[in-house]
């Protein structure tokens, strides 16, 4: 209660606190909720509170595209999904290519193919 400023227990009376903030006479309730009514009376705070979340029809149209980018992705170098985890450990493209198995140039050769190919695809994402 104190990090969120509702406590004003003085240093010297904590020694009295037994955690029950709400019956407490230090405690600060200046909780606002959206859906107190405002002062002019012409509706609530949540009236007027910006929703800045995206609509579900969006996020379910990018994660379909996103997921069909990744079967592409699939399609056009199997060891994709390899290559990210091994990129996430920040390896080092020579040591990648090591590890699967091909030359440093091979690799970024095929990388550099797969996102031209992807990037025109899927423009939005690249």
């Amino acid at each position: 209660m104190q990090y969120r400023d509702e406590c004003f227990c003085p240093r010297s009376q904590w020694w009295l606190c037994d955690g029950n903030c709400l019956d407490c006479e230090f405690h600060n309730n200046m909780t606002v909720s959206l859906d107190d009514p405002l002062p002019d009376g012409k509706g609530t705070l949540a009236d007027y509170a910006p929703d800045d979340a995206p609509l579900i029809e969006e996020v379910l149209s990018e994660k379909s595209e996103l997921d069909q980018l990744f079967e592409r992705l699939q399609e056009l170098m199997p060891e994709a999904k390899r290559i990210g985890e091994l990129r996430e450990e920040s390896l080092s493209d020579e040591a990648i290519a090591d590890i699967i198995g091909i030359k440093r140039t091979t690799f970024l050769s095929r990388l550099k193919k797969a996102k031209g190919k992807l990037s025109q695809k899927f423009p939005d994402w690249f």
